[in-house]
């Protein structure tokens, strides 16, 4: 990891929600199918703006020349031409409409995320969206702020963001077992606004767990790793056909109509998307972080992530390091923590000094920047 100042800082510490579900919870059980999923997609402004556009320009610049070729059969040339460009134009933004429908996104949506079709069991309280699990794995829960875009209906429940990779879950009302219809709305608005927690994602804290012995901590960490310089090439290429396709349409447009434009844009940006999405992916802000929750032995650290549960030697690490009040320990497949006394569980907040002399004694030489004993 590089020095920098510690990004690991929780705001507040433990959730207090999470232990048991009570009368204060929103309980979800059942089952969620794609045509759930399509019921309660959310369509954004920019969305529905391209699909009125695109059925105005089929309309006048797909059907109208087609009429106008058929009345204009006798002439060969003319009728040919207008014709073609009808076809092709129609065909354009039928698949622009097409691609734009909630039934395609949805199943877009399920490629990236096949976990939100399925099993659902869970609650909503004010920390968010708690998932229960019953195949042996660890229960894990998202935070209200990570949902920019939260939405009750007669069909259910809609949680999304449109950070990182856009995600939509959908709740369906079948699925919601202890809270009337009516109350729904008002419970997740108070739940909204009486939440605390940064935009983040964790596995539910079990601190019974940890060693006797053991210091538990609690810290941020990152959702993926910075891009690599031919990745962010590849972002710059993008971005710059994104300009060029903008300018060029404004060009089309005013000499060729908004129908050309629109397909010219659709056509162009849909390309590069397709050729560079694994970059754009990449190169956009998470949604939310990753909380990690676990202990430190004396040999050893161990933390739990959402879908899985990260174990390191400390005599495998390659830095050990105090920076700005943290320590910060990497390890050879470039995954590393960084801890401050805020991290450590407030039971074992007076351990920090152990901690550090845990750090330093499993290598041969003290930690660069150690601070000293008082």
């Amino acid at each position: 990891m590089a020095d920098a100042t510690n990004p690991y800082q929780p705001p507040s510490f433990i959730d207090q929600t999470a232990d048991t579900g009570n009368e204060e919870t929103i309980e979800l059980n059942g089952h969620v199918s794609f045509d759930d999923l399509v019921a309660l997609i959310g369509t954004p402004l920019i969305i529905r703006i391209l699909q009125i556009a695109s059925v105005i320009g089929a309309l006048s610049a797909g059907v109208l020349p087609i009429v106008f070729g058929v009345a204009n059969l006798n002439k060969t040339t003319e009728a040919l031409g207008m014709l073609g460009l009808g076809v092709v134009t129609l065909a354009t933004l039928t698949l622009v409409n097409w691609w734009c429908s909630g039934k395609q996104r949805g199943r877009r949506l399920t490629k990236t995320h096949p976990g939100i079709i399925g099993p659902l069991n869970g609650r909503l309280d004010e920390f968010g969206l708690t998932y229960r699990s019953d195949s042996g794995e660890r229960d894990y829960q998202i935070s209200w702020a990570t949902f920019s875009d939260v939405a009750v209906t007669p069909k259910g429940i809609r949680l999304g963001w449109s950070k990182g990779v856009p995600t939509t879950i959908a709740i369906p009302a079948m699925c919601i077992i202890n809270c009337p219809a009516h109350a729904i709305a008002s419970k997740v608005r108070r739940y909204r606004k009486n939440a605390t927690e940064p935009a983040i994602a964790e596995v539910v804290p079990d601190w019974d767990e940890a060693p006797t012995h053991a210091i538990r901590y609690q810290s941020f960490v990152p959702v993926k790793p910075p891009l690599s310089p031919r990745e962010a090439r590849r972002v710059k290429i993008y971005n710059g056909i994104m300009t060029a396709s903008w300018a060029n349409s404004v060009g089309l447009w005013w000499f060729y109509g908004i129908e050309v434009a629109i397909a010219f844009m659709a056509g162009t940006q849909g390309l590069a998307y397709w050729f560079f999405r694994h970059e754009i992916h990449r190169s956009q802000p998470d949604a939310y972080v990753f909380r990690m929750w676990g202990w430190i032995t004396s040999d050893a650290i161990h933390g739990f992530l959402p879908g899985q549960t990260w174990q390191r030697s400390l005599h495998d690490a390659t830095r050990r390091e105090f920076v700005n009040g943290t320590v910060q320990v990497e390890f050879p497949d470039g995954s590393g923590i960084a801890f401050s006394p805020d991290n450590l569980h407030p039971a074992d907040a007076e351990r920090w000094p152990e901690l550090i002399e845990i750090v330093n004694s499993t290598r041969n030489t003290t930690m660069r920047n150690t601070p000293s004993s008082p």
